[in-house]
């Protein structure tokens, strides 16, 4: 029997993968971010966090190292 975070974390990958071939990027850059975004609303739903804040800052990490990466 597949667990409910397999089948969640199968199609995060498959879709990671998706996205990430359009944009030229590595799938598991978009997985982790996604993963960490998940856990966060996790965190938020046991205890009160500024979760818009943190989810923002995770994206805006990304997108820089994703810009720096590209300029080297």
């Amino acid at each position: 029997m597949v667990s409910n975070f397999d089948r969640i974390f199968a199609e995060i990958t498959r879709e990671s993968a998706r996205i990430a071939s359009e944009h030229d990027m590595p799938p598991d850059v978009l997985t982790e971010l996604v993963m960490e975004i998940v856990d966060l609303e996790d965190q938020h739903s046991a205890r009160q966090t500024n979760v818009t804040q943190q989810v923002s800052t995770r994206i805006e990490n990304v997108a820089r190292d994703r810009i720096k990466a590209e300029e080297q």
